[in-house]
């Protein structure tokens, strides 16, 4: 019996964890699809300077408790990076985790040094949606000319899916990069709720067979025997004491 019993909590947490998996996806890409994110003001905004080793970054970080949208700027110098958060009146703030502006250099993209001595036109945005943690982000990384009068997109730089607003209430970008750590605490955080309520079911199911007189686990029938356990399965309601050992 403890072995049967032990069999059906693992298999619970199996299917907690799945069923977990599941709803985190399925809230990830629900709130992406409907736009629901982008509908609510953002509750927080700020700032940080990000360097890598081409240049500084001004980060920009816009948060609700659906989305953070990280929307950064490659500057010339940290100075020209602060001037421009304090002139934009965006209080400091620290960039993400998950964001990073690793192995971009702006400075390959010629054409903008006279005309730009401050900043280079190269931006990276980051768009990451989860509850309560972010799971899935979208990145797109651009650059403008003073030629063009639309951004090029740098090639092999985007992440995610871009759909158009034939495709979705709102349009927008659909995020499928996996931020590991996000997508595993939220999934465990699902399959903790999950497990929760499989567990409260059970004991109301054992609660209720158990005032009709039925076994809780295969549900003999109990009623008349001179002891509450269960011929059938095994089960007992006061576990059986253990057998002596002969000498």
């Amino acid at each position: 019996m403890v072995l049967r019993h032990r069999r059906r909590w693992r298999a619970r947490l199996v299917v907690s964890i799945a069923i977990g998996f599941i709803t985190m996806l399925s809230a990830s890409m629900g709130l992406s699809w409907s736009r629901l994110d982008a509908r609510i003001a953002p509750s927080h905004r700020g700032a940080d300077i990000v360097a890598n080793e081409h240049a500084p970054w001004a980060v920009s970080v816009y948060r609700n408790i659906f989305a953070t949208h990280v929307y950064s700027h490659a500057f010339r110098s940290p100075e020209a990076a602060e001037v421009y958060r304090r002139e934009n009146q965006i209080e400091p703030t620290r960039a993400p985790y998950w964001f990073s502006a690793a192995g971009h250099d702006p400075t390959q993209y010629p054409g903008i040094a006279e005309f730009m001595p401050y900043e280079y036109l190269y931006d990276i945005d980051d768009y990451a949606v989860g509850v309560p943690m972010r799971a899935f982000r979208f990145r797109l990384v651009h650059w403008r000319a003073l030629d063009a009068d639309t951004k090029r997109v740098v090639p092999g730089s985007r992440g995610g899916r871009l759909i158009g607003h034939s495709r979705t209430p709102m349009g927008g970008p659909i995020p499928t990069l996996p931020i590991w750590p996000g997508l595993i605490l939220n999934t465990l955080f699902y399959a903790a709720i999950w497990f929760a309520l499989f567990t409260a079911v059970g004991a109301l199911r054992t609660a209720r067979r158990l005032r009709r007189g039925l076994c809780p686990l295969c549900r003999y029938d109990l009623r008349g025997l001179p002891q509450r356990a269960c011929p059938e399965c095994g089960w007992a309601s006061v576990p059986s004491p253990p057998r002596a050992v002969d000498a």
